[in-house]
């Protein structure tokens, strides 16, 4: 039997993993990676055709079904399921067929093909994915300390990162990474408090927060210099420096190394 899972981005609203709930009725075909080409017409009529190099997202429709014995059970478990996926962001993956790679889901739509009230229905999950599929090995936080230069290998596409300062040394002003020589500052960025866990920088969709001991979070806008783009890493051999004006701190790097 196929299967798949999907975890919710915010997983703490679910209480347990629903997928025994439903049975895949088909094993789903995952579409080519798609550029967006933009045309237009000359005066002599002919097209011309420039390549963007950006890519649409993928649909990676799941067809799903199941079966009871009452009306009440039913209507239980199709709420259950359209609870869980219909309009989520989250991780994809496809444990049956390829179990080194992973989606990151923008939004669940959720479509009933065909239901027998009170017995079973059969339906589609359409995840609308990133164009790229990610390297579940390199979804595992790389650690370094601070001063010590390290080198990382990307033979994938372009990769942007998540790095992870932790607070080892709350009192620093100035945290700077120097990514393949471009750097990035951020100013006091623990703000000389013990409550700060650690401050997150995700450079693949341009944003900072800050994690508290007590398990919340919040998009933070701390000083910074420097582009989140120079913290990307490139195909090839990329160098990664992080050094701190007062003491050391340990750091993670999520890699999110991706291919079409």
């Amino acid at each position: 039997m196929y299967h798949f899972r999907f975890t919710p981005e915010n997983k703490l609203r679910y209480t347990q993993n629903i997928m025994y709930l439903l049975k895949v009725s088909e094993r789903p075909v995952i579409p080519m990676a798609e550029e967006i080409v933009e045309t237009s017409t000359l005066g002599d009529g002919t097209t011309s055709y420039r390549h963007t190099g950006v890519y649409q997202d993928r649909k990676i429709p799941i067809k799903c079904n199941f079966v009871l014995n009452s009306k009440k059970e039913y209507l239980d478990r199709i709420y259950k399921i359209q609870q869980y996926f219909n309009g989520n962001k989250g991780i994809l993956e496809l444990t049956s067929d390829d179990r080194e790679h992973y989606w990151k889901v923008k939004n669940v739509t959720f479509d009933m093909d065909s239901r027998d009230f009170g017995r079973g229905s059969e339906f589609t999950i359409t995840f609308i994915c990133e164009p790229y599929r990610y390297v579940n090995k390199y979804s595992i936080p790389y650690d370094i300390v601070s001063g010590k230069k390290v080198e990382l290998a990307n033979y994938y596409e372009t990769a942007y990162p998540i790095y992870r300062l932790y607070n080892t040394s709350m009192n620093a002003k100035n945290i700077t990474i120097n990514c393949n020589g471009n750097n990035f500052t951020i100013t006091n960025p623990f703000n000389g408090t013990s409550d700060i866990s650690y401050v997150e920088i995700n450079t693949e969709n341009s944003y900072m927060k800050t994690y508290y001991k007590n398990g919340t979070y919040k998009y933070d806008t701390l000083k910074t210099s420097g582009s989140f783009d120079g913290l990307k890493f490139n195909y090839g051999s990329n160098n990664v420096l992080i050094t701190t004006d007062i003491g050391a701190i340990r750091a993670e790097i999520i890699r999110n190394y991706r291919e079409k």
